[in-house]
């Protein structure tokens, strides 16, 4: 005899055998810790004569049971986790914008501007694996020649 049949052997009539039972607790991390106390869980029990569920709780137990005869039909299938779902579709335009963020964060182009006498400027974004090193050398170096080449 298993321990799921030994557990549900005082409920069960002297001719009566347990056929079928399965353990069964919700999903998440409480459930979880709950169950390792032996608490929060529901043990169904299918006999030649009846259906009977057991739940652990803190403070008892809970027993139901049904006769087989009173079975008319039984469904099976998935569901969508509605609370689940809705909880995507709010966090869906957060996550969009923290993602931007970040990228505005850490995505920092090189930007070099030129300020020029009477009040125009120019600027230029440059992408990454442009050597700007050369152009912040050549535009003073160039300054500087062309003017000793006025004061000559």
């Amino acid at each position: 005899m298993s321990n799921s049949s030994k557990e549900i052997e005082r409920y069960t009539f002297n001719d009566e055998e347990v056929a079928y039972s399965f353990k069964h607790r919700p999903t998440g991390f409480i459930p979880w810790l709950k169950s390792l106390f032996g608490y929060g869980e529901s043990h169904w029990y299918v006999t030649n004569d009846r259906l009977i569920k057991h739940d652990k709780m803190a403070g008892g137990f809970g027993f139901q049971e049904v006769p087989l005869d009173n079975i008319t039909s039984v469904e099976y299938g998935r569901q969508i986790d509605l609370q689940t779902l809705i909880l995507g579709i709010v966090t869906i335009p957060i996550l969009v914008g923290i993602l931007i963020t970040l990228l505005a964060i850490f995505r920092k182009p090189q930007v070099l501007k030129l300020h020029i006498s009477g009040g125009a400027n120019l600027s230029v974004e440059i992408t990454k694996g442009t050597d700007i090193e050369e152009i912040l050398w050549y535009l003073p170096a160039q300054r500087k020649i062309d003017s000793e080449k006025h004061r000559a």
